[in-house]
């Protein structure tokens, strides 16, 4: 059965908690197997004085609080890779394909909803047309006219239309302000790309 760990309170556990160390990377500096340090830690066995004077070095090099004389020294910024074009033009043409698609779906739509309003003036006339409302009826004598079966036709002519599905209007507000923000994504990209050296001709 494995042994429980325990927190140590020894010098070598304060070194490794300082600069962030294992056993292994403490064991390594002191020129010890890491054995030994667990050993140590959990208060089996002690150093040498060779390997304390080696402990006592890193010991000296643990931080001051900042401001103070010896304190450690801010680590420098790392230097940022140089961009890739790659990966923004194939970002850049992703942009572009769903902001073509986008807008095709919205034009389908607005072309739906004009057709839909197309018909609705138009059977509007057309009820006028057919059963005006001093009760003539526009057809040439002699003809038959069911009177009930026009106006039943009408009426489901009037249904069918209402129950035409139309877009929301909170949902195109959301499509609509996709199509900004990856008009407005490939604009940015296109002006990385502007200012990386071309490809190299392949």
């Amino acid at each position: 059965m494995p042994r429980r760990a325990y927190p140590s309170n020894s010098l070598s556990a304060l070194v490794r908690k300082v600069f962030g160390l294992t056993q292994a990377d403490l064991a390594r500096f002191l020129h010890i197997k890491r054995a030994q340090v667990a050993h140590v830690e959990a208060g089996r066995s002690t150093f040498s004085r060779e390997v304390d004077r080696r402990l006592t070095v890193l010991l000296e090099a643990q931080p001051v609080p900042e401001g103070r004389a010896g304190a450690w020294p801010k680590p420098a910024a790392e230097p940022a890779g140089a961009l890739r074009r790659e990966p923004l033009e194939k970002r850049l043409k992703e942009c572009r394909y769903r902001a073509l698609v986008i807008r095709y779906e919205l034009e389908k739509t607005d072309k739906r909803l004009a057709e839909l309003a197309h018909r609705r003036r138009a059977l509007a006339a057309l009820r006028a047309y057919l059963l005006p409302a001093d009760g003539s009826i526009p057809w040439m004598p002699g003809d038959k006219v069911d009177v009930a079966y026009v106006r039943f036709w009408l009426d489901t002519l009037d249904a069918d239309t209402a129950a035409a599905p139309v877009p929301d209007p909170t949902e195109r507000a959301l499509v609509e302000l996709r199509l900004r923000l990856l008009d407005a994504e490939a604009t940015a990209l296109e002006g990385l790309l502007a200012d990386l050296p071309p490809a190299p001709a392949v």
